[in-house]
């Protein structure tokens, strides 16, 4: 039976893959099922010149691209992607 961690405060920094992989909000859906093959991950944190505008995940593409038969090459992260996702520090 596995014990429950809910009571220990565990920094994010502990649990938090690293390097953070990110893709441009310009890139394809293509694009971003390759990096999330090569790095063996299920979503890439989605970057402008400012900052962090989304994620987008293996659920993104198969609803919004492979579902939708939309042809992945042809469609850009920023179509597909979760807008504004919720943030915090690695600190915390």
């Amino acid at each position: 039976m596995r014990r429950s961690r809910e009571s220990e405060e565990m920094p994010v920094y502990e649990v938090m893959s690293s390097p953070v992989i990110t893709i441009s909000k310009r890139a394809t859906a293509a694009d971003a099922a390759k990096l999330l093959k090569k790095h063996k991950i299920g979503s890439l944190v989605v970057v402008d010149e400012e900052g962090v505008v989304g994620i987008i995940t293996e659920r993104d593409l198969v609803e919004r691209v492979v579902a939708e038969d939309r042809k992945p090459s042809e469609v850009a992260v920023e179509e597909v992607m979760t807008r504004r996702p919720v943030t915090i520090s690695s600190k915390q």
